[in-house]
C-alpha cells in the first residue's frame, strides 16, 4: 500500500471537513480497487477459475482491512483536534455575543465584560460532555464504514461471478457491475429513524455543523444565565422548512442552556420550539439575546434566491462526487473514461454557476496582488497559465470575517508572501492549490496563505487566486518539515 498523506493543514472551516470524509471515502474505493483488481491484464472469463479467485482474494481480506484502519489512522486525530478546537471557539463567540448584547442594552458597562477564565472553567464540562459526544459519533461513523467496507469486499467476490455469467466478457467487467451501484451511493452506512441511509461524508458535515452550532448556542446560553436573563429572540427566515417555521420570528424563555423556567415572563419554553423541531440538523435559524423594552425585532431574512442556487450548486457536487466515485473505484478502462468526463462536465456545470453567483453579489471584483514564481510552484502543477495572483472581494471578506487580526497583520503584505515565501506546500485535499507558509519578521508571527492556482483546462481568463490566509504555529511548521511534504524551502 503507498504513503497516505494526511494533507489537511489547511482545515478551517466545516467545508473543509468535508472534504476530508470525501477524500477518505475515495481512499477507501481506491483501497478496495487495488485488492479487487487483478496484476495480470485484464482476464477473459472463457474457462475462468472462479473458486480459485475467491479463495485468493478471500485471503487477501485481512490485508485489505488493515489498510483500511491505516487510512482513518492518518485522519482520526487531527479530524478530533480541529473539531475540539472549533466547538471551544464557538462557545466562546456565543458567550462574547451575549456580553456584547448585555452592553449595547445598558446591563453592564464595557469595563466590567471582561470574559475571565474562571466563567470558561465552570462551564468546561457542560462543554467536554458535548466535544465527547461529537467524537462518540465521529468513531461510529467510522466503525460502521470499516463493517459496509469489509461486507461490500465480501459481496462482490461473490456477484463477480454471477455477472460474468450474466454475461461480462472480462473480469475486470465482471467487478464492475459488482461495485456499480455501491460506488453510485458511496459509503451510505448511517441509518436514521425514519430508515433513510446517508452518506458519511454528507452526515459528518451534518454532525460537525451541529455540534458547532450548539456550542455557540451553549456559550451565549451560560453568559445569559451568568447575567441573569433567560430570554431569547429565534431569527426569522423567508425559507424556513415546516419542521421549524412555526417557531421562528418569535421571544422564548431559554430553560435550556440559560437555566430560566416558566416564572421567568410570559414566554413558550425554548425546550418546546426544540422538540417539535426547532434547531434541526442544517438549521438555519439563530438565537439572540432579547431584552424586554430594549431591543426591537429583527427583520426576516431574505435568502429565497441564494438559498436556491446554493442547493443547485450542491445537487451539482453531489452528483460530480458520485461520477468521481465510480471512476475512482471501476477497473474497466472504458468505464473510468466514462465516469471521468460525467465528473468532469458537472465540475464545469459547478464553476459557472459559481461564477453567475459571484458575479451577481459582486464577487468578481478583484485586487492584483503581484506575481508568482513559477518554478516554485511546479511539483503541485507544471500547467500554471499565469504568474498573476489576484485577491477577490469576496475572499477578502472571507479573511477578515474568520480572522480579522491576520488580515490587519497582512492586508499591505500579501505581494511578500506570495513572492518571498519561507515555505510551499502541496494541498492534497484540494487541486492545483498550494499553502504558502511565511514567518513577517515585524510581527514575528506566521501565516499560512493558501492559492488556488490557475491551470490548463480553466477560464483562459482565470488568474491565481488567495482564497484564505491563517495563522500557524511553531509546532505545525515543525511537523510539515518532520513528514516531508514541503515542495519548496528559501534556504
Amino acid at each position: 500500500m503507498g504513503k497516505i498523506e494526511k494533507g489537511f493543514e489547511a482545515i478551517e472551516s466545516d467545508y473543509d471537513i468535508k472534504k476530508i470524509y470525501e477524500q477518505m471515502e475515495k481512499d477507501l474505493i481506491a483501497s478496495m480497487k487495488r485488492t479487487l483488481g487483478s496484476h495480470k491484464a485484464d482476464e477473459k472469463l472463457k474457462g475462468f477459475n472462479w473458486p480459485q479467485w475467491q479463495a485468493i482474494k478471500l485471503k487477501q481480506l485481512q490485508e485489505y482491512r488493515k489498510q483500511n484502519k491505516d487510512i482513518f489512522k492518518n485522519f482520526d486525530s487531527q479530524i478530533n483536534i480541529w473539531t475540539k478546537i472549533r466547538m471551544k471557539k464557538q462557545f466562546r463567540e456565543g458567550a462574547r455575543r451575549a456580553v456584547k448584547k448585555a452592553i449595547k442594552a445598558g446591563k453592564i458597562r464595557k469595563e466590567d465584560a471582561q470574559l475571565g477564565g474562571s466563567f470558561f472553567g465552570l462551564n468546561h464540562r457542560k462543554l467536554d460532555a458535548l466535544i465527547k459526544s461529537t467524537s462518540e459519533d465521529l468513531k461510529d461513523v467510522k466503525y460502521a464504514t470499516l463493517r459496509m467496507a469489509n461486507d461490500v469486499y465480501r459481496s462482490t467476490i461473490y456477484k463477480a461471478q454471477v455477472y460474468a455469467n450474466a454475461g461480462a466478457k472480462t473480469l475486470n467487467q465482471a467487478i464492475d457491475m459488482a461495485t456499480k451501484d455501491f460506488l453510485a451511493r458511496g459509503f451510505n452506512c448511517i441509518e436514521y429513524k425514519d430508515g433513510s441511509k446517508h452518506n458519511i461524508a454528507d452526515y459528518c458535515d451534518m454532525a460537525i455543523r451541529t455540534a458547532t452550532m450548539r456550542a455557540n448556542l451553549m456559550g451565549e446560553g451560560e453568559m445569559r444565565k451568568k447575567l441573569g436573563n433567560p430570554l431569547v429572540y429565534i431569527s426569522k427566515h423567508n425559507t424556513s422548512c415546516d419542521k421549524c417555521g412555526k417557531w421562528q420570528g418569535r421571544v422564548y424563555i431559554d430553560d435550556v442552556w440559560s437555566g430560566g423556567t416558566e416564572k421567568d415572563g410570559k414566554y413558550p419554553l425554548l425546550s418546546t420550539a426544540i422538540a417539535g423541531g426547532l434547531f434541526h440538523p442544517r438549521c438555519r435559524h439563530g438565537a439572540s439575546t432579547y431584552y424586554e423594552g430594549v431591543n426591537d425585532e429583527p427583520e426576516e431574512i431574505q435568502e429565497s434566491e441564494e438559498n436556491k442556487n446554493d442547493e443547485y450548486i450542491q445537487e451539482l457536487q453531489r452528483r460530480k462526487s458520485q461520477y468521481e466515485r465510480m471512476a475512482m473505484g471501476s477497473l474497466f478502462t472504458d468505464n473510468i473514461k466514462n465516469y471521468t468526463n460525467k465528473a468532469n462536465d458537472l465540475k464545469k456545470q459547478i464553476e459557472n454557476a459559481t461564477i453567475m453567483e459571484n458575479n451577481k453579489n459582486g464577487a468578481n471584483e478583484l485586487e492584483y496582488i503581484g506575481k508568482i514564481d513559477k518554478e516554485k510552484f511546479s511539483e503541485i502543477s507544471e500547467h500554471i497559465i499565469t504568474e498573476e495572483v489576484v485577491l477577490t472581494d469576496k475572499q477578502r471578506q472571507h479573511i477578515i470575517d474568520r480572522h480579522p487580526e491576520i488580515y490587519e497583520m497582512v492586508k499591505e503584505r500579501f505581494a511578500e508572501i506570495i513572492e518571498e515565501p519561507d515555505f510551499i506546500l502541496k494541498d492534497n485535499l484540494r487541486p492545483n492549490t498550494a499553502l504558502i507558509l511565511k514567518t513577517l519578521e515585524k510581527d514575528g508571527k506566521s501565516v499560512n496563505l493558501v492559492l488556488r492556482l490557475a491551470v490548463e483546462g480553466d477560464d483562459v481568463n482565470n488568474k491565481n487566486s488567495i482564497i484564505t490566509c491563517i495563522p500557524i504555529g511553531k509546532n505545525r511548521i515543525k511537523s510539515y518539515k518532520n513528514n516531508g511534504i514541503i515542495i519548496y524551502k528559501n534556504e
